[in-house]
């Protein structure tokens, strides 16, 4: 369409960097651009309903997104929750423990049974690298 509409080569370019808000932006703009020119692209072999279908898709998209967005919030704050939950629960162990421990003093049965079960595993804390270290290299391969 060309030669029919000057200029329309550089209406309708897929963005460079392809991440979701440039595509949408992208979607948009030819949306708007082909509006004018809709019975050209019908035309041209174009559904008469691709204006329509742009708009869906364009929808569905943003939909999406919000979709994934929430998701990401609602894990953030299931993880801010967890993390609540433990706190408190450590916190009730602690005074737990100080009432079973003075309760049963003379019954060391009883309190090997308690030590075993409020023991709480603790997820492994990773060492730090030493910046004074340098990191060993892989040996050659052969």
């Amino acid at each position: 369409m060309s030669d029919e509409v000057p200029g329309i080569e550089n209406k309708f370019r897929l963005p460079r960097d392809n991440n979701d808000q440039n595509l949408l932006n992208a979607a948009r703009a030819a949306a708007t651009d082909a509006l004018p020119l809709r019975a050209q692209f019908i035309a041209h072999e174009m559904p008469a309903d691709f204006l329509e279908d742009l708009a869906e898709d364009i929808a569905d998209m943003e939909a999406a997104i919000s979709t994934q967005s929430s998701g990401v919030g609602d894990h953030v704050a299931a993880n801010a929750a967890i993390d609540d939950a433990i706190t408190r629960g450590m916190d009730l162990l602690r005074k737990l423990d100080a009432i079973v421990r003075n309760k049963y003093a003379n019954n060391p049965g009883v309190l090997a049974e308690w030590t075993t079960a409020s023991h709480v595993e603790r997820a492994p804390k990773r060492a730090k690298p030493d910046a004074s270290q340098p990191t060993p290299s892989p040996p050659p391969s052969t």
